[in-house]
């Protein structure tokens, strides 16, 4: 087995496969994202509460060795095989005059995964979500400017996965429709998603809402105006909306969910979210098609959207027993 030690280079963390055989990284890899380890693991170092960023504690991650075995050889495999795919694919943007600069390049894909503070031992079951496209981190609007293959792209996405991911670890149908619409909550769809994840990971009875989401602050049409307070959180909820209110608003729709709440499936979950979008993405390379991973989504080219998305509802199915709708935009 070989040990995998971690040293960090400018911002980023590189893995190497022995003790002292540490890469060497070109201006290049630095910059496009290409090069050192695929397969990253950290240690959650938060104190209780912190995690979905409640008011307690601060929120930390500390890269962790592990020994290759079997499986981070498969793993790795697997990534070796998507970014082969990518670096080969015809991927480009039409431009804009905004900033940041778009590196098309920067297309290297890696998966972290994640350990607790309690678990002592490597493990890669929990997380495992791929990072490192340019496109993740593009905002919407300029996601339109992405050509591939010389094609516009479009835009799937998974409906209320993480949600329904949930029901279908407890064995039961989630209900149609929206999952995150309450009664009282019109315009506010970004704080109910971001509560109902905060409960499905809490591993405890929660005080406060995270500092991102904010409670009287505007709905999500308002946060659409940069000057409005609104804005300034990645989330929102109507004003008196405290974890007890939210909290009874959601069982009410959904009170099957009381069995998943404050069991700390969060991670659990994350991870199966990620084997859904990397078999996408494998099936997807399968049919001569480039998928570009979004988490709970992906990015093809606006020919093949309607085979993709065929690919994605029965991909989750196979997967998870569960019936989860794809959009297309």
């Amino acid at each position: 087995m070989a040990w995998s030690p971690v040293r960090r280079v400018n911002a980023g963390l590189v893995r190497v496969k022995a003790p002292g055989d540490y890469a060497t990284l070109n201006s290049n890899q630095l910059r496009d994202g290409t090069g050192g380890e695929l397969i990253l693991l950290n240690r959650n170092t938060q104190r209780r509460g912190s995690e979905w960023g409640s008011k307690e504690g601060t929120v930390g991650r500390e890269p962790i060795n592990y020994f290759d075995t079997t499986e981070t050889h498969r793993l790795r495999g697997d990534m070796q095989r998507v970014n082969e795919w990518l670096a080969a694919a015809d991927i480009s943007f039409v431009g804009d005059d905004q900033h940041p600069m778009v590196r098309t390049k920067q297309r290297q894909m890696r998966r972290h995964f994640l350990l607790l503070p309690d678990q002592p031992e490597p493990r890669f079951d929990q997380s495992g979500r791929l990072f490192g496209g340019f496109w993740e981190t593009l905002r919407k609007d300029r996601r339109k400017h992405i050509r591939i293959g010389g094609e516009k792209v479009a835009t799937l996405d998974y409906g209320s996965m993480f949600t329904r991911l949930a029901y279908a670890r407890l064995g039961i149908d989630a209900p149609d429709g929206d999952l995150y619409a309450l009664a009282g909550t019109d315009s506010y769809r970004s704080g109910v998603k971001m509560a109902m994840n905060c409960l499905l990971f809490d591993t405890h009875v929660r005080g406060g809402w995270p500092k991102a989401l904010g409670v009287g602050v505007g709905d999500d049409e308002a946060a659409g105006n940069a000057d409005t307070p609104a804005a300034k959180f990645e989330a929102r909820l109507p004003e008196g909306w405290t974890v007890k209110r939210t909290k009874q608003a959601i069982l009410t729709r959904h009170p099957a969910l009381a069995e998943a709440f404050g069991r700390g499936w969060g991670y659990s979950l994350m991870h199966q979210e990620s084997v859904v979008l990397l078999a996408v993405l494998e099936e997807l390379m399968e049919r001569g098609i480039v998928g570009l991973g979004l988490h709970d989504g992906v990015l093809v080219p606006l020919s093949r959207a309607e085979e993709a998305q065929e690919v994605m509802s029965v991909t989750a199915w196979a997967l998870t027993g569960a019936s989860i709708p794809v959009s297309v935009e």
